[in-house]
């Protein structure tokens, strides 16, 4: 599993830490699911932004705005950690299967920061 941003909602959907390079893409794709966090200015001056997971898709169509956000970024910060079976064909679908973390078949455990 990669690292989580930490200010990812919990549930299956998610952000890698240190992916994001503010491109927007994700936000326009899945409107209010996506958001920014900005860190401040940096050394430099500059405001320091990375895009995590607002709010978990709860409908249909919101699923759909996911799945299109996966497929439209500019890099795969996005990660499906989940288990649905249809969700993970959607992802392999659309040529981002690497983007679905798998569960280990031999564990039994839940991964308390999905919010199991």
């Amino acid at each position: 599993m990669s690292p989580r941003f930490e200010k990812n909602a919990p549930g299956d959907f998610y952000i890698e830490k240190d992916c994001c390079i503010t491109c927007g893409v994700m936000h326009d794709e899945a409107p209010g699911l996506i958001s920014w966090h900005d860190f401040g200015p940096n050394e430099q001056g500059y405001v320091s932004s990375h895009c995590y997971v607002v709010r978990q898709p709860s409908t249909p169509d919101e699923i759909a705005w996911m799945l299109n956000a996966m497929n439209a970024a500019d890099v795969d910060c996005l990660r499906y950690a989940g288990e649905d079976p249809d969700i993970i064909q959607r992802i392999s679908d659309i040529g981002l299967a690497e983007s679905c973390d798998l569960t280990d078949s031999n564990s039994n455990s839940t991964d308390p920061s999905r919010g199991d």
